[in-house]
């Protein structure tokens, strides 16, 4: 079934906003006014996202100005949605082995987070990357659009 992405942005967003406001963290979406049908489902792409938030939420802690950016574009028939925070990023050495199970640097952490995400995300046929990003962490997340919705696009 498809769905249209921004409804799961929309839960997150409804999940955690008011997390946000407490721990003074300016939460923003920005997202197209056109519906993005995608084949994910909707339940898992909430999961995925409400993790990748909360991560930075982790990250910001005790940050004054901290903002989490999640911005959804159309790009080549895939939905990309950015997740960019601005706290300290992650350590260089870290990175290739993000998405690696039980790869944690919480001292709580599971290190199920990122590796479930990604998991969710390629059984719906898209891709999770962390883009290097100067201060704060960036993650993105491409999509392919239906089928339907892509031949609408042309």
């Amino acid at each position: 079934a498809q769905k249209d992405v921004r409804d799961s942005i929309r839960n997150v967003e409804a999940l955690l906003g008011t997390e946000a406001e407490k721990l003074g963290v300016l939460l923003r979406f920005d997202m197209p006014g056109q519906a993005l049908a995608v084949l994910a489902d909707q339940v898992e792409m909430e999961q995925v996202l409400h993790n990748l938030i909360k991560n930075a939420f982790e990250a910001l802690q005790g940050q004054a100005d901290g903002a989490v950016t999640v911005t959804v574009t159309v790009t080549k028939g895939n939905a990309v949605l950015d997740i960019v925070d601005n706290g300290p990023g992650i350590d260089i050495a870290l990175r290739p082995d993000l998405f690696t199970p039980f790869m944690t640097t919480r001292q709580n952490g599971t290190g199920l987070g990122l590796a479930l995400c990604q998991r969710l995300i390629e059984r719906a046929g898209g891709e999770i990357f962390y883009q290097g990003a100067d201060n704060g962490a960036h993650f993105r997340i491409v999509l392919p659009l239906s089928s339907q919705q892509r031949e609408a696009a042309k």
